[in-house]
């Protein structure tokens, strides 16, 4: 039995009302929207429409298709800027509403922005982005002093 998504973390959208940039649930991974290819309707139903997105957490690439008028699921997000205390070769510690919490460094581009940055003194600041009771650190930028 496949197992059910709690409904708080998703909003319902119609498929034709989707535009490239957008999120959406792909397989049940929350995905920014890369590509749309929409065929024509014919004699063997609507127009359908096949959504090609990366996963927002791994980068994978999924692929759906669904007719146009179909109901799709979005992902509730939110995005917090944190920032950061330290950051070591696994861990980053950050300060969230006065307690100081452990994240997993990203092992990307990102991960390795942030150990030169932080090496060399900067102050920094993260972006969490938060979807489907998961986060993962998206952005890094230097505080101005």
């Amino acid at each position: 039995m496949a197992k059910s998504l709690d409904s708080s973390l998703y909003y319902p959208i119609q498929a034709n009302t989707l535009r490239i940039g957008q999120y959406a649930l792909l397989h049940d991974k929350p995905c920014k929207i890369v590509q749309i290819v929409r065929s024509q309707p014919g004699k063997h139903g609507p127009a359908k429409l096949v959504f090609v997105g990366l996963d927002v957490f791994t980068g994978k690439k999924y692929e759906d298709c669904c007719p146009a008028k179909h109901m799709m699921k979005a992902p509730e997000m939110s995005k917090n800027e944190y920032e950061v205390i330290s950051v070591s070769d696994e861990i980053v510690v950050i300060e969230k509403d006065g307690s100081f919490p452990e994240m997993q460094l990203p092992k990307n581009d990102i991960g390795k922005k942030m150990s030169n940055m932080f090496e060399n003194e900067d102050q920094l600041k993260i972006t969490v982005l938060n979807a489907m009771n998961q986060e993962a650190i998206v952005a890094v930028k230097k505080i101005k002093n």
